[in-house]
């Protein structure tokens, strides 16, 4: 059988033995699976640039360690696997280094697309514990958020306040609990708590965001509980609402007439 043609240009131009040669041309029935059965890792880029390699777990984790980068040829492989890729231990056996390796690395590659590096942050089962990547795609964050690869601590917090100020709430919204104990008077933000207000969250959160307020917050227009309501036109009243409870006073629940 002959060499597929990728595969054969590199070969001639690296000048390879005529036994390796052979024994290519005689056993490329199904296409190369181990990139660790070739000791020249010259060649590896053009192997997986060949399309003749296929995509596997174990072959991106042997072209990380080698080579120590996320690479155009490696972005290229991990963008054509045609099925999902699994690095959980279930699946495969990966080492905590080649985990951290496969982390630090793929976190912050923009041009893995969003399915592949969906993949891969679903079962790495690693999680930032302090975060500070910059310049990820609001997709990706979104990922990592959603797979909770970043804790929710006072660090990365900031951080994400900083850096992703458009990935913010969907931070906070997946890590509510957490977010709620670790604020206090500093770390408490007033356009944080308006957002979080009209969520679908429990009560008792949002009551304990108000006791850190003192500005003034609208209700008028607003889907808030009668117990949130209640609160805030007692401690954060605006005053430009005030017209709109006169005019509807009547229809206005006891609770609320009784302020």
């Amino acid at each position: 059988m002959r060499t597929p043609p990728l595969l054969d240009d590199f070969i001639h131009a690296r000048g390879l033995q005529t036994n390796l040669r052979k024994t290519l041309d005689t056993t490329l029935d199904t296409k190369l699976h181990n990139l660790s059965d070739f000791t020249d890792h010259s060649i590896w880029s053009s192997l997986l640039d060949s399309g003749e390699l296929i995509c596997s777990e174990r072959n991106i984790l042997s072209y990380l360690g080698e080579k120590q980068k996320v690479d155009f040829s490696l972005v290229k492989y991990i963008n054509s696997a045609d099925k999902p890729l699994d690095f959980s231990p279930q699946n495969i056996d990966i080492t905590e280094e080649e985990r951290d390796v496969l982390l630090d690395y793929i976190v912050s590659c923009n041009n893995i697309v969003d399915e592949r590096y969906k993949d891969i942050m679903a079962t790495i089962g690693l999680q930032y514990v302090n975060f500070g990547v910059s310049g990820i795609q609001d997709s990706k964050m979104a990922i990592l958020i959603d797979n909770d690869i970043i804790q929710m601590n006072t660090a990365t917090l900031t951080y994400v306040r900083a850096e992703y100020e458009s990935s913010l709430f969907r931070f906070i919204r997946k890590h509510i609990k957490e977010y709620l104990d670790l604020i206090n008077d500093e770390l408490f933000i007033q356009e944080e708590l308006v957002e979080i207000l009209s969520w679908d969250v429990e009560d008792s959160y949002k009551m304990k965001l108000l006791s850190y307020s003192t500005d003034a917050i609208s209700i008028i227009g607003k889907n808030y509980s009668l117990q949130i309501c209640v609160y805030i036109l007692k401690n954060n009243l605006q005053q430009d609402d005030m017209t709109s409870f006169y005019l509807s006073y009547n229809q206005q629940p006891n609770e609320i007439k009784e302020i």
